[in-house]
């Protein structure tokens, strides 16, 4: 009898084929699909992290350059669980030549255009000034801030040589203090500000600041979680504090979201002292030295 070689595959066996690929074909889109998942849980949490260092560098180097005893005023208007006002340092120039006079309060600063350290030029709208006068370098009794008005900024050359700089109008009481300053004495412009957390359109928060009594926020970074920015104050004596003008330092917290998975947060906790605060040394008793 002829026989005939089988050729092709049964249905059986193809049905059978069809579903060990199914299967294999599930495992490989579970296998990347969880990678996916992984790979983007991995890149919020670093651009959480990324925005946690970001915001607590900006508010604590926004919070040491305050001080709440300064001779020329205090630099806290406000404290709030979740925001402070404060004056934020926009500008910082140099005097490229002597005050003079323009009357029994007011003075003309000249200012030189660089070095200029800052997000702006002063603006009269918006700033007032501190002035740093020390008249004796060899000694530290007489080193303070003076505090100013500024009315006026034009631009020109007013330093020696036709440097280019600005000219500040200046208005303090006494002027004479101002007088006396010499070449190289910095001077700070300074904006009201109070930096807090917000809500956007959108529902995601964020860290902001904008000026009191009204403006718009400018936002600095974010998203935040809900009630993500907590300040804790604190006097020099280690006590918590509602006073603007007792405040040594200052804790905050900031927790960082993510709006896609509400539940991962990421949260930094720091505690700043203010300008011109540092924590005295304990006593040492005889038998510890």
């Amino acid at each position: 009898m002829l026989t005939r070689d089988r050729l092709g595959v049964s249905l059986v066996e193809l049905l059978t084929a069809l579903a060990l690929a199914g299967l294999v074909a599930a495992a490989a889109v579970r296998a990347v699909l969880t990678a996916t998942r992984a790979y983007g849980a991995q890149a919020e949490r670093i651009e959480r992290r990324s925005t946690l260092r970001t915001a607590a560098a900006i508010v604590a180097l926004e919070l040491a350059g305050l001080s709440s005893g300064d001779t020329a005023g205090g630099d806290i208007a406000e404290l709030a669980p979740d925001a402070i006002t404060y004056r934020a340092v926009r500008s910082v120039l140099f005097l490229c030549r002597p005050p003079l006079a323009d009357g029994p309060r007011t003075v003309t600063l000249a200012v030189a255009e660089k070095p200029h350290y800052g997000i702006r030029p002063p603006d009269p709208a918006r700033d007032s000034l501190l002035v740093w006068a020390d008249a004796d370098h060899r000694s530290q009794a007489d080193d303070r801030w003076i505090g100013a008005g500024l009315s006026n900024v034009r631009q020109g050359r007013p330093c020696p040589g036709r440097g280019p700089g600005f000219l500040l109008q200046a208005a303090a009481d006494p002027a004479a203090a101002i007088l006396g300053l010499s070449t190289g004495a910095p001077v700070l412009a300074l904006e009201w500000v109070r930096l807090s957390s917000y809500r956007d359109r959108s529902g995601d928060w964020w860290l902001g600041a904008r000026r009191p009594g009204g403006g718009s926020v400018q936002p600095l970074l974010g998203p935040l979680a809900p009630d993500g920015l907590r300040f804790t104050f604190y006097d020099a004596a280690g006590l918590e504090t509602a006073d603007p003008g007792r405040v040594a330092s200052v804790g905050f917290t900031l927790a960082a979201g993510t709006p896609s998975r509400p539940r991962a947060i990421d949260s930094v906790a720091l505690r700043v002292a203010l300008r011109n605060y540092r924590p005295q040394s304990p006593r040492r008793t005889p038998h510890e030295e």
